[in-house]
């Protein structure tokens, strides 16, 4: 009776072991560096371009997909890939685009995920501003 008591108690914690691990989201040891992107001030209709840094901690392969969520003026943010697979132990880059179509500020979130359960997000905010022209009175002034 004792033996099958005994047994029962370990085949329940390697169950429960099990279910934590499953349920639990992992922890990939690889991310984006840059939690908040910042494009400043881009003129209308030209385009800023800032980088972003993955890492890959672990000594298996990781592929991450990028997405924007909603954007407060459109969808002047844009990314070079949708996907990135970043190599054991690892370092890759990519760009991240904006090309405001009007004036004000524009913010987002860059959403970076890794398998089902795990992901980041990078926040990333610019400013559209017009072209500024000098102009003379008629005095030539």
């Amino acid at each position: 009776m004792f033996l099958k008591i005994k047994n029962f108690k370990i085949v329940s914690i390697a169950f429960v072991l099990f279910a934590i691990g499953f349920f639990y989201p992992g922890v990939t040891n690889a991310g984006v560096l840059e939690t908040y992107v910042d494009f400043s001030d881009v003129t209308i209709g030209s385009t800023g371009t800032r980088v972003l840094h993955f890492t890959n901690l672990t000594g298996g392969g990781l592929y991450a997909e990028l997405s924007f969520g909603t954007c407060s003026c459109g969808a002047p943010f844009s990314i070079e890939t949708s996907e990135i697979y970043i190599g054991p132990w690892g370092n890759d880059d990519i760009e991240v685009y904006f090309t405001p179509s009007s004036p004000g500020v524009c913010t987002a979130v860059l959403y970076v995920f890794y398998g089902l359960m795990d992901y980041e997000e990078v926040e990333v905010t610019g400013t559209g501003i017009g072209i500024t022209t000098k102009q003379t009175d008629i005095n030539g002034l």
